[in-house]
């Protein structure tokens, strides 16, 4: 099975840490350190507590998302800055698995940009999911 079929079967919590995952690999463009994104992980885990929303804020809150985009953002750093904005409050499947899609090609695409391949048309051919983030 692919990884396109496994994430087309998975549930909100699959799907949110499929984002999660695609996020916290950008953590250092954002100038966050390791822990920043542990409680929403913390969220995630087999009878966690809840508080998606709320410790999404925090993290957002940390990494100053919430601001500006200003011109001095380089491309990966603001795909990334747009990863985190674009998070959703709810945890729902319908609300994660268009955030989980949109991450994936969002971190495909920055790492194409930090570490430039010969052949990215697979990247390429998916600009439309980055409208999400």
């Amino acid at each position: 099975m692919s990884l396109v079929e496994l994430i087309a079967q998975a549930d909100e919590r699959g799907l949110a840490a499929s984002g999660l995952a695609c996020l916290d690999r950008c953590v250092p463009l954002l100038g966050g350190d390791d822990e920043v994104l542990r409680p929403l992980w913390g969220t995630l885990a087999e009878g966690g507590d809840g508080g998606w929303a709320e410790r999404l804020e925090q993290a957002r809150g940390a990494l100053d998302a919430s601001g500006p985009e200003g011109p001095a953002q380089d491309g990966a750093a603001l795909l990334a800055r747009r990863m985190l904005a674009a998070a959703p409050a709810g945890r729902t499947a319908g609300e994660v698995r268009k955030w989980a899609d949109a991450c994936s090609v969002a971190s495909l695409r920055i790492h194409r940009l930090l570490d430039p391949a010969e052949d990215a048309a697979a990247v390429d051919g998916l600009p439309e999911a980055l409208d999400a983030v």
